[in-house]
């Protein structure tokens, strides 16, 4: 960092901005040199980035080329609290789209170079309901309003473009059998919990399924994540959710993956309604009974292999597709439809449930972890903290109440040919 040479400046906690600032005096170099971050060092670092761009070009940034800005631009976002998968795909596509034009002037992206990016990654689509100019839409936007934040550029081109559409093909299932949907998610939470010790592992993956969490999270969560379930304070038990176990982009390796309150788009905390609160702590003690070797007060994954691993994907996965096949086998009418059905769309289930039962979108947003209603509304088909009363409404939506304490339902209105 340059702040031995050019000594520290100034440096504080802007109250009003919510951010820390680092800042030259604008005597010391003819102008002033400011970063800004959610932590102290951060607004250092950003404040040193921000002096070398100016001894590089004292005149000005607008010769700069768009590689050299994309590279500053990674090096930004590598300190910020994004996941590092994230930041990895997102210059991924950003240097493969921009490269044709890197070596030109960041002030000449205009129009039609954004224009012609868009072009470039709708051709490059498998369909045409390709997500990837709608994600690339985004991420140049995002990449050219950083620009206009850093004085790179003055306005952004992309303001005058028509963001591409994109809706999923599992949006359109979602969205037209969600009765489907929900007739299934209720059915394996309570067949799963009938057959505990069979599907015991399955069980525990649909409570958190049922919490909103998703298919990553629910892989990475650990039994730390839980406050007040071991000293069985059931009705004031919460889950924090800031983990995640994912493949690293970069190197291959399976890893559990940390993000940060700071991160409003992911950390989020729910309220665990009481009576999941107890079936959670049943679980705990048949996970304890199978896993014999770990200290009675073991806290780390929920879900583990054979191998005492946590889950990777494929194996969830498989278990998921073996819970499906049962259904479809007691369910034939329906089967085609079910099969597509993911644990994932089980976040659909439940913001729907909630919405037609008279929750708002600004109180399921926070459980799903959205940072704006419209990607709420994806999930509810219907036009940061946690909402107890809004949560308390599962158990009875879902037909799910306190499992017995064998940990097997004695009656659901269920039998084995169900």
């Amino acid at each position: 960092m340059l702040t031995g040479m050019y000594g520290e400046g100034s440096v504080f906690y802007s109250e009003s901005k919510r951010t820390w600032i680092a800042r030259y005096p604008k005597g010391q170099f003819g102008k002033r040199i400011q970063g800004e971050g959610n932590r102290r060092e951060k607004a250092l670092r950003n404040r040193d980035r921000a002096l070398k761009r100016w001894l590089v070009n004292p005149n000005g940034v607008g010769s700069t080329s768009i590689k050299a800005v994309l590279a500053d631009y990674q090096g930004w976002l590598e300190t910020s609290d994004r996941r590092r998968n994230t930041v990895t795909r997102k210059m991924e596509r950003l240097n493969r789209y921009l490269k044709p034009f890197e070596t030109l002037k960041i002030t000449e992206i205009d129009e039609g170079v954004c224009k012609a990016i868009i072009r470039k990654a709708k051709a490059n689509g498998k369909s045409d309901k390709s997500r990837i100019p709608n994600q690339l839409f985004s991420e140049m936007n995002q990449f050219l309003n950083w620009c206009i934040k850093h004085r790179y550029l003055a306005s952004n081109p992309m303001d005058t473009l028509e963001k591409p559409g994109y809706v999923s093909k599992a949006k359109d299932l979602n969205e037209e059998h969600i009765d489907q949907r929900i007739k299934m998610g209720i059915w394996l939470l309570n067949f799963t919990a009938r057959h505990t010790n069979e599907f015991g592992t399955e069980y525990g993956m649909m409570l958190a399924a049922s919490l909103g969490l998703r298919a990553g999270e629910i892989r990475g969560l650990q039994w730390s994540c839980f406050q007040h379930l071991f000293d069985r304070d059931f009705a004031h038990t919460t889950v924090t959710v800031k983990q995640i176990y994912d493949r690293d982009a970069q190197t291959g390796e399976w890893s559990l993956q940390h993000w940060t309150k700071s991160n409003a788009k992911r950390w989020r905390e729910i309220a665990v309604p009481e009576a999941w609160a107890s079936n959670l702590f049943e679980y705990y003690i048949w996970f304890q009974d199978h896993h014999p070797d770990f200290p009675y007060d073991y806290r780390g994954y929920c879900f583990l292999n054979s191998m005492d691993r946590p889950f990777k994907e494929q194996l969830q996965v498989d278990r998921w597709t073996n819970l499906k096949r049962i259904y479809m086998d007691r369910n034939p009418q329906t089967a085609e439809i079910d099969r597509t059905m993911r644990l994932h769309d089980m976040r659909h289930v439940i913001a729907s449930l909630l919405v037609i039962n008279g929750a708002t979108i600004e109180q399921v947003r926070p459980i799903l972890g959205h940072i704006d209603d419209a990607t709420t509304e994806y999930y509810t088909h219907l036009g940061a903290g946690f909402e107890r009363k809004t949560m308390e409404k599962l158990p009875a939506l879902l037909q799910h109440g306190i499992n017995t304490a064998n940990f097997v339902l004695s009656d659901w209105g269920m039998d084995d040919t169900d």
